[in-house]
């Protein structure tokens, strides 16, 4: 039985599946860093390899959800760090510009984040982080604010 709420097990899958790339139930090691980083959480890359090596029913160096949801329940703390919530944004902006759609944002904090945030509050933060009124977040900031709600 896992430790995770009902929410948050729907956040994981909601996550997982839109890593798996090719639409198998499976990710594999790459999207599996992608998508434990977007939720906040920062394995380093051994760790996660271990893991995969570890578990028994891989398939081709790939993990199902239940395998993902294993790994981490037994191996990842909770995020709720400034610097995970960067992190997480940071796989967004691969030219780490340090910067990302408002818009973007909206859609992650409302379907994937906390439930204690409704979207007027994400809309107010969103609006006072737009300082240049064009859409653009500096999301270092906002990783700022959200840590302060």
């Amino acid at each position: 039985m896992s430790n995770f709420s009902v929410e948050e097990l729907a956040k994981f899958q909601d996550v997982f599946y839109k890593f798996d790339e090719n639409d198998d139930g499976r990710i594999s090691l790459n999207e599996a860093m992608h998508a434990f980083r977007l939720l906040g959480f920062s394995p380093n890359v051994g760790e996660v390899q271990e893991m995969f090596t570890e578990k028994e029913s891989l398939h081709k160096g790939s993990l199902d959800f239940p395998q993902f949801i294993l790994i981490l329940e037994k191996n990842l703390k909770t995020p709720d760090s400034t610097e995970d919530i960067i992190k997480a944004f940071e796989t967004l902006d691969p030219k780490r510009s340090g910067y990302i759609r408002a818009s973007d944002i909206y859609t992650i904090i409302t379907s994937l984040g906390d439930p204690k945030i409704n979207s007027e509050e994400v809309n107010e933060m969103l609006r006072e982080a737009d300082v240049k009124k064009n859409g653009v977040i500096n999301y270092r900031e906002f990783a700022k604010k959200l840590g302060e709600s």
